[in-house]
């Protein structure tokens, strides 16, 4: 009998310990979103949560907010931007303190000026930030998992998604400002336009680099501008899409030309070249002379794989005047990148 009456003395202890601990964690959570609050209202940020309730015990304290508003705006030379989420769940684990998830899944809004207002549901969508005392996180993780994001009719849909991002906007020329890795499956495009490839991808990653210095006010134009004259460079690596019968691997060096329109040059690793030159001709991406061109250079210049495989051709890539090209000939014509100029 006493050795049952220790242990139960021993429970009772661990869970008053437990409680204890999650009552003081949950009051560090709340003091740190009413300090975070404050310093973005100060800074000109419009913040609104109609409901604040804690919970998450025994393994977590957590804060669960409802309808959710965070939205910049109205001020000279910056850009409306709004983010809108019906719930967020502020969540620091017991075996995690020092990292502070942010779960917005559930139904969602995004807006920057007039050009972009994209609504989005997720059935999971955390984001997990490192707790250190800066203005911005030096970096983020974002997973989310039956992403839809678009207006009716021109939805996009995403099985899977993990996103890795860091941000340093202390770095200057020629450093790392922001470096973003993804990794997308299962990707559903919109219906329309009809898309030559297929309105499916089954896969999508890549890992960029976007150098410094990053302008920090004016409006989006502003500071692209202001990037492109400082000399800014997108470094784009290990690119890796599948979408059809296109298999491609590519790697890209990109800047803005004097229309704030992405140039630079890069090379691929293309397999399935042919159906994919003839699908492009038949949608009118290309011309037929331009795909009869393609395949004949790309031929020339394909090989098997060591290790066996289908044939694969690795080939220089340019990006001038919104047209990319394959070893000078002509591919695709790229749609005008528009900048809101708010």
């Amino acid at each position: 009998m006493r050795r049952w009456l220790w242990i139960a003395v021993i429970l009772i202890l661990i869970v008053a310990g437990d409680a204890a601990l999650w009552r003081f964690a949950t009051r560090r959570l709340e003091a740190g979103l009413g300090d975070w609050v404050t310093a973005q209202r100060a800074a000109g940020w419009q913040i609104s949560i109609e409901d604040q309730r804690t919970g998450g015990w025994p393994f977590a304290a957590a804060l669960n907010l409802h309808h959710v508003g965070i939205e910049r705006g109205q001020l000279p030379g910056d850009d409306d931007i709004a983010w809108q989420s019906d719930r967020v769940i502020l969540r620091i684990a017991v075996f995690r303190p020092t990292t502070l998830q942010i779960d917005a899944s559930g139904a969602g809004r995004v807006r920057v000026g007039r050009s972009l207002d994209v609504p989005y549901s997720a059935s999971r969508l955390v984001v997990a930030v490192p707790l250190r005392a800066t203005r911005l996180p030096p970096s983020a993780v974002t997973v989310a998992e039956a992403l839809t994001a678009g207006q009716p009719g021109q939805t996009v849909t995403v099985h899977d998604l993990t996103v890795h991002g860091s941000v340093a906007p202390e770095a200057i020329a020629g450093e790392p400002a922001v470096s973003i890795s993804l990794d997308a499956s299962g990707i559903v495009l919109p219906a329309r336009p009809d898309w030559p490839l297929g309105q499916r991808l089954a896969s999508l990653a890549a890992n960029a680099v976007l150098g410094g210095p990053l302008p920090a006010t004016g409006s989006l134009s502003e500071r692209a501008t202001i990037w492109r004259d400082d000399g800014g460079v997108l470094h784009v690596g290990a690119l890796r899409a599948v979408w059809g019968p296109l298999h491609l691997r590519a790697r890209a060096r990109l800047q803005l030309d004097s229309n704030l329109q992405p140039v630079g040059t890069g090379s691929a690793t293309i397999v399935g070249y042919t159906a994919t030159a003839n699908a492009l001709a038949t949608h009118g991406v290309m011309t037929q002379s331009a795909a009869v061109a393609a395949k004949a250079l790309l031929s020339l210049m394909a090989h098997t794989p060591a290790g066996g495989g289908p044939s694969e051709v690795e080939v220089p890539l340019s990006l001038q005047h919104r047209t990319l090209s394959i070893q000078e000939v002509p591919l695709v014509r790229l749609p005008a990148l528009d900048w809101p100029r708010q």
